[in-house]
C-alpha cells in the first residue's frame, strides 16, 4: 500500500489537531473500543449498560473512522466534505465480516459543511447530508440524551445575540412499522431542530436550549389504514444549565417529551420517534443531573443521576417510572496509570392499565486498572484490565444460560475516542516513531496514515520558536512550539505581580516572541485597586510593550484583542484564576472550556485547563491555551539572558565601571545610576534582582 505523506501545523495534548490546510489533505480521527473477557456463563455478558453503566459491562468490537478534507478555501470562504463508516461485531474471531453475518458495516455520516458565506457572520456554517449532529453525550453510561442525528440539512452557529442560533431539518425514518401494509410499511419521519447556545446567565455558568418537532410524513395507503399509522407530530423540549464547581462542572438537564417522543424520557434516548406503539396520548419529562469534579489533583469523580417518568407510552402502559445512578471514580498514580471504580444502580417500573405491573432493577460494580495517555480524566486511548460484579436484583435468571440473577465479568479493553465539540473534524489519532522527540502544542510535523486507522508520526519539522521551562526536577521543557506572540494574560483579581509579568517578559525575549499584555476583568477595577493597576500599566507602556484592557464577561476590548490574535499562532499564560478559558469561550462561543471559580480562602484560581489547547480562528491565526502557572522558572536562561529580557538595560549593560558588575552596590553602575534618574523603574529592578536571585550559580 502506498502512503501520501502530508506536512501540517498540528497541536499535540491528548490528541493531534491540525487546522485548516491545503485542500485534499485528509483529516482524519474516530473512535473504537473492543476487548476479550469471560464471564461466569462463557464470554462477555452485558447488562442495562446505559442505566447502570458501561466500565466492564460492553460484550461488543466497535469502531468509527472519520474522514474528512478541506475541498477548498479561498479568503473566509471553505467548503469541507466530512464521511464516517462504522463496524460493529462481538469479537469473537479474526475474520469477522458480513459474509458470515457477524459483522456490520454503516455509513454513519457523508456530508458538506460550508463556512464563510453567511455575509453578517463568517463563522456561520451552512452544511447538509448525512451526520452526527450536535450530539449531548453521557458517556460513562453510553447515552446521547440529546440526538437528532441523520440525512439533513442546515445552518449552525449563527451569532445571535450573547448566543448563537443553529436551525435543522433532518430526516429520521421509521422502518418495518406494520407488515400488514404490505411494501409499504417505513414511514418518513422528518425533524425541525432549534437550539440556541452560548447563553451566560452568571459568572461561571452557560446554557442551552432547545425544541425538536417530529413530523410522521404518511403516504396516502399508509394513512387510509390508520391504526399505528395515525400518529400524531410530537415535540421534545430540551434545556440544561452548567455551572463550575471546584474546578470542574455540574450540569442540570431538564426534558419534556410528547407523543413519539415522550418514550425517550424512560429509555435514556435521545429523540427518536416511537411508531411501534400507539402514542398519541403518551407525555413524559426527565431530570438529569451530570458532571466531572477534581476532588483533588489526583482524584476524581463523574456521576450521572437520571429520573424519567412517562405515561401512556403504550395503549396498555399507564404510567412509568426510571431511576438511574452512576458514579465513576478515578485515581491517577502516576501520568499514566490509574485506578478506576464505578458503581451503577436502576429502577424502572411499568404499571399496566390492567392494574398489574413490570418492575426491572439491578447494579453493577467494576474495579479497574487503566493506562492511558495522560493524566487528564476523559484522556485517550486507554488500555483497561477490569472486574465487574453484575446483579438483576428483580429477575433471577438473567445470565449464565438465564439459570442466575448475578455474574462476574473479568477482561482487558482499549477504547480510543477522538475529542469532539469544539475540535470535531480537526482530530488525528497518530502514533510517534520511538526517535523522535516529545512533541508540544504548534509542532509542524510529517505525517502518514497507517493501518488499523491510525496514523503514523514519521518526522518532526524544525521549529521556529520554543517556549519552554524547567519542570519540577529542573529539566526543561518545551510548553510550546512555534508561537508568534506570547499574551502575558493578568486580572484584579488574583492581585497581579510585577516579578510573574516579567519572568514572562523575560522568557519571550529570550524565545524571540512577541509579548502582549493583557489585563483580563477590567470590570472589576475599583477605587481601591485603581491606583496601584494603573501604575503597573504606566510602567510598561512607557516600556513600548502593548497593552490591552479587556472584559471576557461583558465583551469589552475583545475586538481588539482578536484583531491582534488574528494571523498570528499565540498562546496564553497567566496565572490560575485571571481568565484565560474564559477569553477562548468569548473568542469562540462553540467551545466549552471549563472556568474555574477564585479560591475564597487564598484569592487564587483553580485549575480548570489540565493541558495545552490549540483553537483556530477565522481570520488564519491559532490560540494555545495553557495550563495555569503560578510562577514561571526560568532556570534554563543565563544572567545576560535576563539582563537582555529586561530591554531598557540595553542600552546600559556594559557601560559599568566594572567589567563583572552585579547591579548592586558598586560604584559606576550604570543601572543604580538609571535608577536614581528614573530610567529605570524601582518595580523593574526588583523584579530583575528576584530572577537573579532565582538562577542556579552556574549561570553567573
Amino acid at each position: 500500500m502506498k502512503h501520501n505523506l502530508r506536512t501540517l501545523a498540528v497541536a499535540v495534548s491528548l490528541a493531534i489537531t491540525a487546522g485548516p490546510a491545503v485542500a485534499n489533505d485528509i483529516d482524519f480521527h474516530g473512535y473504537l473500543r473492543s476487548g476479550l473477557g469471560v464471564s461466569g456463563g462463557g464470554g462477555l455478558e452485558q447488562f442495562q449498560k446505559n442505566k447502570v453503566g458501561r466500565l466492564g459491562n460492553e460484550d461488543d468490537t466497535y469502531g468509527e473512522v472519520e474522514l474528512g478534507s478541506e475541498v477548498y478555501k479561498k479568503d473566509d470562504v471553505s467548503f469541507y466534505v466530512d464521511s464516517m463508516v462504522s463496524m460493529v461485531s462481538d469479537g469473537s474471531n479474526d475474520d469477522e465480516n458480513t459474509l458470515n453475518d457477524d459483522a456490520q458495516f454503516g455509513l454513519r455520516q457523508l456530508n458538506l459543511q460550508i463556512k464563510g458565506l453567511v455575509p453578517w457572520d463568517k463563522d456561520a456554517v451552512i452544511w447538509g447530508g448525512k451526520r452526527y449532529y450536535q450530539r449531548h453525550d453521557l458517556h460513562i453510561i453510553d447515552t446521547k440524551y440529546w440526538n437528532i442525528s441523520g440525512a439533513g440539512a442546515g445552518i449552525e452557529n449563527l451569532k445571535m445575540g450573547e448566543g448563537a442560533l443553529s436551525l435543522a431539518w433532518i430526516r429520521g425514518d421509521a422502518n418495518d412499522v406494520d407488515y400488514r401494509v404490505d411494501g409499504n410499511n417505513d414511514v418518513n419521519i422528518n425533524y425541525i431542530d432549534v437550539r440556541y447556545a452560548g447563553i451566560k446567565p452568571w459568572s461561571g455558568a452557560w446554557m442551552e436550549i432547545g425544541a425538536d418537532y417530529a413530523m410522521p410524513n404518511l403516504s396516502h395507503d399508509q394513512k387510509e389504514y390508520g391504526g399505528l399509522y395515525d400518529a400524531d407530530n410530537g415535540v421534545m423540549l430540551t434545556g440544561e444549565i452548567s455551572q463550575d464547581m471546584w474546578g470542574g462542572y455540574n450540569k442540570l438537564v431538564l426534558q419534556y417529551a410528547d407523543k413519539g417522543l415522550a418514550q425517550n424520557m424512560i429509555s435514556q434516548g435521545g429523540g427518536w420517534y416511537d411508531m411501534w406503539n400507539y402514542t398519541n396520548d403518551a407525555t413524559g419529562y426527565r431530570g438529569i443531573i451530570t458532571g466531572l469534579i477534581p476532588i483533588t489533583s489526583k482524584f476524581s469523580l463523574n456521576h450521572v443521576l437520571t429520573y424519567g417518568h412517562a405515561e401512556n407510552i403504550t395503549d396498555y402502559t399507564d404510567t412509568t417510572e426510571l431511576v438511574s445512578l452512576v458514579g465513576r471514580a478515578q485515581y491517577q498514580w502516576t501520568e499514566y496509570v490509574r485506578t478506576i471504580g464505578e458503581v451503577g444502580t436502576f429502577y424502572q417500573k411499568d404499571d399496566y392499565k390492567n392494574g398489574s405491573n413490570y418492575k426491572q432493577g439491578g447494579q453493577k460494580y467494576t474495579l479497574a486498572m487503566g493506562l492511558a495517555a495522560g493524566p487528564e480524566f476523559m484522556s485517550r486511548p486507554e488500555l483497561r484490565v477490569f472486574a465487574s460484579y453484575l446483579n438483576d436484583s428483580e429477575h433471577g435468571d438473567t445470565f449464565d444460560d438465564h439459570t442466575k440473577a448475578d455474574t462476574w465479568n473479568f477482561g482487558v479493553q482499549v477504547e480510543v475516542e477522538a475529542l469532539e465539540g469544539e475540535l470535531a473534524g480537526q482530530v488525528f489519532r497518530c502514533h510517534l516513531r520511538a526517535n523522535l522527540p516529545a512533541l508540544v502544542t504548534g509542532d509542524q510535523v510529517v505525517w502518514r496514515a497507517g493501518n488499523q486507522g491510525i496514523g503514523v508520526i514519521v518526522a518532526q519539522l524544525p521549529r521556529k520558536t520554543e517556549l519552554c521551562r524547567p519542570d519540577s526536577r529542573g529539566q526543561l521543557k518545551p510548553v510550546a512550539a512555534n508561537v508568534d506572540m506570547i499574551v502575558i494574560v493578568f486580572a484584579p483579581l488574583p492581585e497581579p505581580h510585577a516579578n510573574l509579568i516579567d519572568r514572562y517578559l523575560v522568557a519571550a525575549e529570550h524565545a524571540g516572541i512577541r509579548p502582549l499584555l493583557l489585563l483580563n476583568k477590567f470590570d472589576l477595577i475599583d477605587e481601591q485597586n485603581a491606583p496601584a493597576l494603573n501604575a503597573l500599566l504606566a510602567v510598561y507602556r512607557t516600556l513600548g510593550y502593548p497593552v490591552l484592557e479587556v472584559s471576557a464577561h461583558h465583551g469589552n476590548g475583545m475586538e481588539q484583542l482578536q484583531e491582534q490574535l488574528d494571523g498570528r499562532i499565540s498562546v496564553f499564560v497567566g496565572q490560575s484564576g485571571v481568565g484565560k478559558s474564559s477569553l477562548v469561550n468569548s473568542l469562540l462561543p462553540e467551545v466549552d472550556t471549563r472556568v474555574g471559580p477564585l479560591s475564597e480562602l487564598s484569592g487564587q484560581g483553580t485549575h480548570t485547563t489540565t493541558t495545552a489547547r490549540l483553537f483556530h480562528f477565522p481570520g488564519g491565526g491559532e490560540l494555545i491555551d495553557s495550563p495555569g502557572i503560578r510562577e514561571f522558572g526560568l532556570g534554563h536562561v543565563s544572567r545576560a539572558d535576563v539582563e537582555a529580557g529586561f530591554i531598557e538595560f540595553n542600552d546600559l549593560i556594559g557601560t559599568c565601571r566594572f567589567r563583572d558588575c552585579k547591579h548592586d552596590r558598586e560604584p559606576g553602575c550604570a543601572l543604580l545610576k538609571a535608577l536614581e534618574e528614573g530610567r529605570v523603574q524601582q518595580q523593574r529592578m526588583n523584579s530583575y534582582r528576584s530572577i537573579i536571585a532565582s538562577l542556579p550559580e552556574s549561570s553567573y
